[in-house]
């Protein structure tokens, strides 16, 4: 199946705010997330030549791909280049909406000032979600780093402590040796399973 840059075109004009219209259309692009590139080219574009509003939902979009593509430790490794792309397509998009948003604010009627205004408050919405996203993501892997610290001692102490359980229980070495001089095989195997019952 090949990549249908007219279909994709044609959603990004025509995509609305809602969880239908965004889900087809990231579902369409996760289909093709190998052409990841030219996908986010197309919304660059597409984005250069639509209305603030427009770009707003793009931004919608591209923060819910982000999500998707984040969604688990697994996604988000193998999906490293991809996420990172579409960040950079996310910040490329609030750029072009801003700049938008101050011709609007420059050269309009107060009723679309005032537009402008409520679109400018989402756009900042969406890029403080962005930078926490990137300090949460930071802070995780401080705090993953950490915790595997934690885990990697747990780990040592426990050993350390059946260390010193099996020490205890070890095998008498000097018995066994005397069982099998004197051939007693039912006295060793019996040792045996005392020795598998303690362990």
């Amino acid at each position: 199946m090949l990549l249908s840059r007219e279909y994709l075109i044609s959603s990004i004009r025509t995509i609305q705010p809602t969880y239908d219209s965004l889900s087809c259309v990231i579902e369409y692009i996760l289909l093709f997330i190998n052409s990841l590139d030219c996908i986010t080219d197309i919304i660059i574009k597409e984005a250069k030549n639509s209305n603030a509003c427009t770009n707003l939902f793009i931004l919608y979009l591209l923060n819910e791909l982000l999500v998707k593509l984040n969604a688990t430790e697994e996604s988000r490794k193998a999906h490293a280049s991809n996420i990172k792309t579409v960040k950079n397509t996310l910040k490329e998009i609030l750029k072009i909406g801003q700049k938008k948003i101050d011709i609007i604010k420059a050269n309009s009627t107060e009723a679309l000032k005032n537009t402008a205004v409520t679109l400018s408050k989402k756009f900042k919405e969406i890029e403080e979600l962005i930078h926490s996203k990137q300090e949460s993501t930071k802070a995780g892997k401080v705090e993953s780093k950490e915790k595997k610290k934690r885990e990697t001692t747990k780990t040592a102490e426990k050993v350390e402590e059946k260390k010193e359980e099996i020490d205890e229980t070890y095998l008498d070495i000097e018995y066994l040796e005397s069982l099998c001089r004197k051939k007693d095989v039912k006295g060793v195997i019996k040792y045996i399973k005392e020795l598998k019952k303690t362990m």
